[in-house]
């Protein structure tokens, strides 16, 4: 094998192992302490498997939180409960990675909790 085509084999398992993966960025601001913080999560598309989770704990707080990433067709979706049953519950639409980039944005308030947060995968 040349030195070029071995270049070429090499550039094209690099971008098709790139290519397999979305790196997921979560926003999150507590507006009431005026503070914001930042969880990154990468995930492997696996064609027709159930989603993936990147479970997560908003910062000072009970929350506990989670990212679903489905395939490339149905894109991902935040929700976040604050106890374990899951009787105080919130949860965002589902978007699609057709969209562009897979965003989602989920602001709520509870008693004295107030957060906004903004997902984007690429």
């Amino acid at each position: 094998m040349s030195k070029l085509s071995f270049a070429f084999a090499l550039m094209a398992f690099s971008f098709q192992a790139w290519a397999d993966t979305a790196s997921c960025t979560i926003e999150i601001e507590d507006v009431n302490a005026g503070s914001k913080s930042k969880v990154e999560h990468s995930f492997a598309f696996k064609s027709g498997s159930e989603a993936q989770r990147k479970h997560f704990v908003l910062p000072g707080s009970k929350f506990s939180c989670t990212l679903a990433f489905f395939d490339l067709k149905s894109g991902t979706m935040l929700s976040c409960q604050l106890d374990e049953l899951g009787h105080h519950f919130v949860q965002s639409d589902r978007s699609a990675i057709g969209e562009g980039s897979a965003k989602n944005n989920l602001s709520f308030r509870y008693k004295s909790s107030f957060y906004v947060l903004q997902s984007y995968c690429k």
